[in-house]
């Protein structure tokens, strides 16, 4: 799909005539993975006279910027195992997982995966933060952010969206969720009301059980 024809030729620098036999095939095999978009390549020989060279190409994954404010000029395109793709334009693939701060890793990309098992909430997500050795923060389309414990963000960011009192939660729209905490739930408002200043935080009690994926969760009081 990206890989040439032409770009693998190249790579594999076979002279034509060549007798088959004195081909190198793991050299050819090491040349053609070197690709940008190559992931994995087998080479075989079809005799008399043929090479049969096998490309499996890199699946763009998420986009990733080192900083938390992210623009798409500035956006690097990595693979499922957590590699960059280099020499592409991640204008191409704006649609897939924003990534910032910490370098994307297999634990951050594993939870995204996870994440996509959660469509309720999933499609809502626009950006997420990994902040090594802190917390995960992901941001909502609707402008919510969300945070949550380093070790065990899925089973939270799962009572969240299945819940009946973590979708309560997601219908009052508040600025900020912080799911940090085993035993309760804290809410910054979106809005000031007459009796709480702009920066007041609510506290909603919880049981997580992060052994499991549900337990018995939060109680909302």
């Amino acid at each position: 799909q990206h890989t040439l024809e032409a770009d693998v030729l190249q790579a594999a620098n076979v002279e034509m005539g060549r007798y088959l036999f004195d081909v190198e095939l793991e050299g050819i095999r090491l040349a053609v993975e070197k690709l940008d978009w190559v992931e994995n390549v087998s080479v075989r020989r079809l005799w008399p006279h043929s090479l049969l060279i096998t490309i499996t190409e890199r699946t763009p994954y998420a986009l990733w910027h080192p900083n938390t404010t992210i623009y798409a000029d500035n956006l690097q395109v990595f693979d499922a195992k957590a590699m960059p793709i280099a020499h592409i334009s991640a204008q191409n693939f704006i649609h897939l997982p924003r990534l910032s701060g910490t370098r994307p890793d297999g634990y951050m990309l594993n939870f995204i995966e996870k994440i996509g098992a959660l469509p309720d909430i999933s499609e809502k997500i626009i950006r997420f933060d990994y902040i090594e050795g802190r917390r995960f923060d992901v941001y909502l389309k609707s402008g919510e952010h969300i945070l949550l414990p380093e070790k065990t963000p899925y089973q939270h960011l799962l009572w969240l969206s299945t819940h009946p009192n973590g979708q309560a939660i997601l219908t009052m729209h508040p600025t900020r969720i912080d799911l940090r905490f085993s035993d309760k739930v804290i809410l910054r408002k979106r809005m000031p009301t007459p009796r709480l200043k702009p920066r007041h935080v609510f506290s909603v009690s919880k049981n997580v059980q992060t052994s499991s994926l549900l337990g018995s969760k939060k109680d909302v009081l």
